[in-house]
């Protein structure tokens, strides 16, 4: 399968495909793991130098209490953070740097910052709802690293609960 896959891929696309590939992979291993159902992983060619990735999570859980709420909310953002944590790892090791380098700088994994930030937006709401003060609400996701770019974090509840 890697040598046809090889065959069709233009060598100078290759390392991209690949980052692609494992930035899909991560989504979906993530969603696996933390108890989503993810039905379909793909890698598209276009032709003659591109590509687009996606995998297929569904989201449908019941949700009845504020915890459950946060509890998915959480896992969801660690799905999101999962993509580029994929891509920027190398020999076993993840590349933080690059990974908020990654989330931030376009392509797919620009709509995966762009959702991971909605889903702290939303679980900021859901947890201290009395702050209504946009100038402080910001400060504090600033603060926590989430809006900064200083840092990518797989596990916002971690940072929620601070």
């Amino acid at each position: 399968m890697i040598d046809f896959a090889n065959q069709l891929i233009h060598p100078t696309d290759r390392p991209r495909a690949l980052a692609v590939a494992r930035h899909e992979c991560g989504h979906y291993v993530a969603a696996r793991v933390l108890g989503f159902k993810a039905t379909k992983l793909t890698l598209t060619l276009l032709l003659p130098i591109g590509h687009l990735g996606g995998s297929a999570i569904h989201l449908h859980q019941k949700l009845d209490t504020k915890e459950q709420i946060l509890e998915f909310l959480d896992r969801r953002a660690q799905i999101l953070c999962a993509g580029v944590m994929a891509e920027a790892t190398s020999n076993g090791v993840v590349d933080n740097v690059n990974a908020v380098k990654l989330m931030e700088s376009g392509g797919g994994a620009d709509q995966d910052y762009g959702k991971y930030r909605e889903v702290v937006y939303l679980m900021r709401n859901i947890k201290y709802g009395d702050t209504a003060d946009e100038g402080n609400y910001n400060g504090t996701l600033t603060k926590l690293g989430f809006l900064s770019g200083k840092r990518l974090s797989c596990s916002s509840k971690k940072s929620m609960n601070s």
